[in-house]
């Protein structure tokens, strides 16, 4: 499957995320317990339009314990730089790319793991290469590409952003995921055009699953930091 074959693909599929974004609220089923069980332990971070928020969400009672009757694969997803975060559980999967979606209606969607999109955030990234950063960690190894990041200026017009970027192993640690110890080799992505620069973070175990990982998702919300709760 060709690259445009598969950005096809994930845009359609975010367009059908977003429509199931909208509702959300509304049309979420009550009496779930995973649900009202990850509504008590966290704060929302979706909300509605663009407005800049420094109200920073209380989750010191997410803990091993607060998820341990959660049977399903779930994410924490953190802007520390809005001072914000929230979990994320499985809406939909599409091969390789998987929307998450929150409580309240907003999603991210990845490629194994390397943020494609958001929606529901407010300034969010619309689309971004992903195929290459995630085919590398998935064979452990490093490599230069270009990737492109596409935002929604103030019109309503498309900018993007085409990145020259290079992805180096940079060594094996161990890190703690809410409790949990996890063996990983950490790699360090650098993308660079001529008036931005940035480094993402991958923690991935030796089969090349992201239990971490910290990655830029707009000059306006910064970089997110996200962690593998439950596979």
């Amino acid at each position: 499957m060709t690259m445009c074959t598969r950005l096809s693909r994930a845009l359609r599929f975010c367009a059908v995320g977003l429509v199931f974004g909208l509702a959300g609220c509304s049309s979420e089923p009550t009496g779930q317990a995973p649900d009202q069980l990850l509504a008590q332990v966290t704060g929302s971070l979706f909300s509605s339009g663009n407005r800049e928020t420094s109200e920073v969400r209380d989750i010191s009672e997410l803990n091993r314990a607060a998820i341990a009757d959660v049977a399903i694969p779930l994410i924490l997803f953190e802007l520390p730089e809005q001072g914000v975060a929230t979990t994320l559980k499985v809406w939909y999967e599409d091969g390789a790319f998987v929307y998450w979606r929150s409580a309240d209606g907003g999603s991210v969607i990845v490629d194994d793991g390397v943020v494609f999109a958001t929606r529901g955030i407010g300034w969010d990234l619309m689309a971004a290469e992903t195929r290459q950063t995630a085919a590398l960690i998935r064979q452990g190894r490093g490599g230069g590409y270009s990737r492109s990041y596409r935002h929604l200026d103030g019109l309503n017009q498309m900018i993007v952003r085409d990145m020259s970027c290079r992805l180096e192993r940079a060594g094996s640690e161990t890190i703690v995921v809410l409790e949990r110890r996890h063996p990983v080799i950490r790699y360090e992505e650098t993308c660079q055009d001529e008036t931005l620069a940035f480094t993402n973070t991958y923690w991935a175990g030796s089969d090349g699953f992201l239990w971490k990982s910290r990655q830029w998702i707009g000059a306006k919300l910064g970089s997110a930091t996200i962690q593998r709760l439950i596979r």
